[in-house]
């Protein structure tokens, strides 16, 4: 089916057939391993709204340098939050859904990382913040080994 040049496509995953477990054989992840993944990706993926700028982050836990412990951090792009942000003590939204919105005043006591020529930026988020543990990926949910997989023809 040929889509008009200038219409617009959009999707849900969940209405795709192969989450009704008609995986295509030679794809490199089980119906469950999919399903894990898209629903993990699900809580952990929100809107992020600042002044009148939307912008999209994630939310997972990395590991901290020197400790054995997972620091809860959101991902965003440097244009999105930046050290300006940080240091202004700028407030921001977090949308994961429409009855799910958590605002985080940002400053210098989060321990962050931006940086403007990667386009990246890691800000801790704090208990108090009190956003929800199953919206945060953990290593473990993106295990190299997953994606090590080959895909057999």
């Amino acid at each position: 089916m040929e889509v008009p040049e200038n219409e617009e496509i959009s999707f849900n995953l969940r209405e795709i057939p192969f989450i009704e477990q008609k995986i295509i054989t030679a794809a490199p992840y089980s119906y469950e391993e999919i399903k894990q993944i898209i629903e993990k990706t699900d809580n952990s993926v929100c809107l992020i709204s600042k002044n009148n700028l939307r912008a999209t982050g994630f939310l997972c836990k990395i590991p901290f340098p020197n400790t054995f412990s997972l620091l809860p951090v959101l991902f965003t792009c440097n244009h999105v939050v930046d050290q300006n942000d940080i240091n202004k003590s700028v407030e921001i939204k977090l949308i994961f859904n429409e009855k799910n919105e958590k605002i985080i005043q940002l400053d210098n006591s989060r321990r962050n990382l931006t940086d403007e020529k990667h386009d990246i930026t890691i800000i801790e988020i704090k208990k108090h913040d009190n956003i929800n543990e199953k919206n945060f990926l953990e290593v473990d949910d993106l295990d190299i080994s997953l994606f090590e997989k080959k895909i057999q023809l």
